[in-house]
This record gives C-alpha cells, sequence and structure tokens, in this order.
C-alpha cells in the first residue's frame, strides 16, 4: 500500500530550489551584498559579499594544493565561519567537503579520514592532538590546513602544515567557472554510528535541497536561524543551504548550551531554531522567570516533539513549531507541517508532492505488514538523487541498504489508519520481555515526562533464568535528585505492566555520538553503577496486564 500523504505549501519555485550553494551566494553577493549571512556567536561574522568572496579566496587555495572536479577535501571544524566557507569553496571547484566530527578519536577519526581519502584537511586547531595519535594511521592526506591562533606546541606531522590565515592573506579571489549542478554530490556526511562504524553518506544538492523543503516554505530574509547542530551534521548543511535560498542569516554556536539558549536568542534576534534529543527537556528544566515569553524565537523544529509541548510554547512564546522525521539518507520523508501537530507522538505524514517520497513498512523480507502492525520503514523517490546516492567506500553496505530499489532505515514504525506515522524503535535497540516487544523509545518517552528527569535511555540486560529485564538510565535535571522508587511509582499507572523498568540507574551524563545521540551499545558494555532493583526494593507492580 502506498502510504497517505499530506499536502504541502508550495516552496521554493523549481529554478530557485534546485541552485546550489555556490550559484545562490553569488547571486546574494550581487543583490544585497551587505546583508547579514553568517554571524559566530561570541564571535566575527560575514555580509553575504564578504562570504562569497573569502570563498572564491579559498578555492584558490584549494587549486593551488591541488583540488579539482571530484576531489575530497576532509574538513574538521566545529560550528564556525569557516565551515560554510570551505564548503562552498570546494564546491566552487566541483570538489567534495568530507565533514568529519571534531569528537572523533583514535580508530574512528583514521577510519574516517581514510574513508575520505581526502588529499587537504582543513581542522581547528583544537583537533590537533587527536590527530596526531593517529597521524601514523592516515593513507591520504598531504596537507594540513590549521584554522585558529598559531602555536609554537603544535605537534609535528609527516605532511605539509600551513595556518589557514597565512595561505588566505594575500590570496586573490578565483574566477568561478560553472557551478555544480542538483545531481552533483554536495557533501559526505557521516551517520551517527550508534549500531556500527560511521559511514559516509554521499548526498547531491538535489537531497539536500528536499530536506530543506521543511523550513523554506515558512522562512524568508528577515529571519535569523540559531544552529547548534554539529556542524558535521545534515541538520547543519541544510540550515545553511535554506539561509542561502531565502536570504537568511545564520548564528553559528560552536555547541547547544542551555545556559546560553535564550541569551543567544536574545542577543542576536533569533527567529528559528531546532530542539533535537534532550534538548527541549534541558530548556524546560530552567527556572521559571516572568519574562520567559519575551523573546523573538517563535519558529522550532521539535524532533521528538515535547511531551509538554502545550507548556513549552505557553511558556516561551513560541507561536508555530513542526516536526520530521529523518536521517542522513532520507532528508524527512515523513513531517508534520507547522502548527499541524495531531498527535505528540505521531512524526507525521508524508508529504506530497516534491520529490515524491513513497514509504512502506515492511517484515525482514521487504513483505509489506498491515496497518497498525510495526514494520521497518522503507524509502524511495520520484526524483533521481533526492536520496543519498550511497556509502562511500562501502559497496557492500550501500548494496544491502538500497536493497529491492528502496533504502531500508534500519527504524522500526507503525502507521494508523489515517496515515500518521509512530517511530517505535532501532531495529537492534528494541527490548524484548517475559514474550512482549518492548520499544526502548517509548520508555524513554514516559520517563522523561517525569518532571525531576532531563533525559534517560532504556535497555534490555539479563537478569535471571526468566530471561531479560529493562533498564532504565536517567540523568536528573540540574539541581534535582532523582529517586528510583518515586520515577517507577510514577510510571505504574503510565505504562503496560511490562514496560515497567526493574533496573534504575541515575547517572550524571550519557556517553553521546558527535551528533548528540546516545551510545546504547556502550551502556550496555559499561560495568553496572548504583542500581536500584524494584524487585529487591520490594515494589510490586499493578496486578493489571
Amino acid at each position: 500500500m502506498v502510504s497517505p500523504v499530506i499536502p504541502t505549501d508550495a516552496a521554493l519555485p523549481a529554478a530557485q530550489r534546485d541552485k546550489t550553494l555556490p550559484e545562490l551566494l553569488a547571486e546574494h553577493a550581487r543583490a544585497h551584498p551587505d546583508r547579514l549571512f553568517l554571524q559566530e556567536a561570541d564571535g566575527p561574522q560575514l555580509t553575504y559579499g564578504a562570504a562569497y568572496d573569502r570563498a572564491l579566496r579559498w578555492a584558490n587555495v584549494l587549486r593551488e594544493l591541488g583540488i579539482g572536479p571530484g576531489a575530497r577535501v576532509a574538513t574538521m571544524l566545529d560550528n564556525c565561519l569557516d565551515g560554510p566557507i570551505l564548503w562552498t569553496a570546494a564546491s566552487i571547484l566541483n570538489a567534495v567537503d568530507v565533514s568529519v566530527s571534531t569528537g572523533y578519536r583514535g580508530a574512528l577519526l583514521a577510519h574516517a579520514l581514510n574513508l575520505s581519502e581526502a588529499l587537504v584537511l582543513y581542522a581547528d586547531v583544537q583537533a590537533l592532538e587527536a590527530l596526531a595519535t593517529v597521524v601514523s594511521d592516515l593513507k591520504s592526506v598531504e596537507t594540513l590546513i590549521v584554522r585558529g591562533t598559531k602555536s609554537a606546541d603544535a605537534p609535528e606531522f609527516p605532511f605539509a602544515v600551513h595556518w589557514a590565515e597565512d595561505l588566505i592573506a594575500d590570496t586573490p579571489a578565483i574566477e568561478p567557472s560553472a557551478p555544480p549542478r542538483a545531481h552533483d554530490i554536495a557533501c559526505v556526511v557521516f551517520t551517527s554510528g550508534t549500531t556500527g562504524p560511521s559511514k559516509g553518506v554521499m548526498l547531491a544538492w538535489a537531497a539536500l535541497s528536499s530536506g530543506s523543503t521543511a523550513l523554506n516554505d515558512a522562512l524568508n530574509d528577515e529571519d535569523v536561524l540559531y544552529l547548534t547542530s554539529p556542524a558535521n551534521h545534515l541538520i547543519a548543511r541544510i540550515q545553511i543551504l535554506t539561509a542561502a535560498q531565502v536570504g537568511a542569516t545564520v548564528v553559528l554556536k560552536r555547541a547547544f548550551k542551555t545556559q546560553d539558549f535564550w541569551s543567544d536568542i536574545d542577543r542576536y534576534g533569533c527567529t528559528y531554531s531546532t530542539l533535537v534529543g534532550a534538548m527541549a527537556h534541558f530548556i524546560m528544566s530552567q527556572p521559571e522567570s516572568p519574562n520567559d515569553a519575551e523573546h523573538s524565537l517563535r519558529r522550532v523544529t521539535i524532533s521528538p516533539i515535547h511531551p509538554r509541548l502545550d507548556d513549552l510554547t505557553r511558556r516561551f512564546g513560541i507561536t508555530h513549531v513542526n516536526t520530521a522525521f529523518g536521517m542522513t539518507e532520507v532528508p524527512s520523508p515523513i513531517r508534520v507541517k507547522w502548527n499541524a501537530i495531531e498527535n505528540i507522538e505521531s512524526c507525521g505524514r508524508v508529504p506530497s508532492g516534491w520529490p515524491g517520497w513513497e514509504v512502506r513498512l515492511v517484515d525482514e523480507f521487504d513483505g509489506e505488514v498491515p496497518v497498525g502492525e510495526v514494520g521497518e520503514l522503507i524509502v524511495r523517490t520520484a526524483v533521481p538523487w533526492t536520496l543519498a546516492t550511497g556509502y562511500l567506500g562501502m559497496p557492500e553496505q550501500t548494496a544491502l541498504a538500497w536493497r529491492n530499489g528502496w533504502f531500508h532505515t534500519g527504524d522500526a514504525f507503525r502507521q494508523d489508519v489515517e496515515g500518521r506515522f509512530y517511530f517505535v524503535d532501532r531495529m537492534k535497540d528494541s527490548i524484548r520481555r517475559r514474550g512482549e516487544n518492548v520499544s526502548s523509545f517509548e520508555v524513554e518517552a514516559e520517563v522523561n515526562a517525569h518532571p525531576d528527569v532531563a533525559e534517560s535511555a532504556a535497555i534490555a540486560v539479563h537478569a535471571d533464568d526468566e530471561g531479560d529485564e529493562i533498564k532504565i538510565f536517567v540523568v536528573p535535571v540540574a539541581g534535582c535528585s532523582l529517586d528510583p522508587e518515586d520515577l517507577v511509582r510514577f510510571l505504574m499507572p503510565r505504562m503496560a505492566r511490562y514496560m515497567i523498568p526493574r533496573f534504575v540507574e541515575v547517572v550524571e551524563s550519557m556517553p553521546k555520538t558527535p551528533t548528540q545521540r546516545v551510545k546504547k551499545v556502550e551502556l550496555r558494555e559499561r560495568q553496572p553503577g548504583d542500581v536500584w532493583d524494584r524487585v529487591a526494593a520490594g515494589v510490586e507492580l499493578p496486578s493489571r496486564s
């Protein structure tokens, strides 16, 4: 069954939508060079004119270092002005930016850089220590460009090392040639790596444009986007492109910090931001203030939807909310239009129009499951290049994920009769307890509803001869102490008996990927700390089924 779709507002005209970042910056630089494009939080800024000029100069530098069409340039940067500039510079040469997380270390870092086959690596000075530990394992890097203050204590490397400002200082702008087209690869973005080694996802410009349709129909040149998602994350790429499509401004925050969120919003007049994972919980956990609603922020994308959505929007004066499900390989094939949230547990329906998403829920043999039953989400589109084109250097994984003509997400969903989709779990994270399939996502959603919980993670642990039990790791709200028994009693009337956790471990923080996903594999492998056991404590579950 082809999934029901919902109509979408008209986004950008096709002629504007299909333009790539170099084309868009060139147009804005000519039309309104003094309009602000990029602003670092607590740092410098670039207008559209200055940004395009700097990108042309960096393109000249890269060309002199041997970068041409099809070559790859690795960047290892947090959010800063030079991230979008180097991306544009590589694209001007029809080369490809491969964005590597500054949080990568050891074998993971070497894995990503070697997969990239990049000749040139542009890295923040703070990444040098990590790079020095893997330098003997790197196979392709010939030139390292360092962003930051020059230091005599910098590590030694067996290849050419240049400081960024030395290279760019007197370099003239290149004369641009034909810009990349919609089917050209725009960038390589690494997956979170929660279920295995990170994979480099190759994304054409058309794929980024398909992701931007969730935003560009609602934003304009008066908007200011507050970007806290990591620079190597798909969200960051889509928001930079969206801003260039509509002529908006982007405020680049090095990393999300709860204590800085509202002060940054106020200082820069930000009108839009994205809250993913536990960010909304962190913001809601801050002490209330009489002027909480006196902010410029009006539009927010929240994923997943916060269980106290009405309280959040009322408290902070947020007027427009949307949500979506997407992943690096398939940008937002399921979404909820602005202020059209019918069920906070649903991530939406399949939108109609470009790029013609098709979605199915299937069993292990790709047979479609009935409505209401759980199946793996698989996706394809009617428009070429609007899905990722594959995994860089991993043909076997590419063939497996794209088998039978559909991309297999590895995510379990269910769908209701009205076409709404509900995320159930990662296929590899689902829990089997006493013959029942339990969604760790749904357990975490109920745990997170407790007012003293900032975030949580549920896993299966082997307890006795009867099989697995559910363990929940919990991070308390700052300044709060959390009683495990109080938490379990809070959950009893809210969830099925078989879903109530037996074990609770209160922790200060969760192990995270660079894209802020919880590393459940590490939680499963870690030595238990101070674990509360519901059975040992004599807390009996309700007798209902």
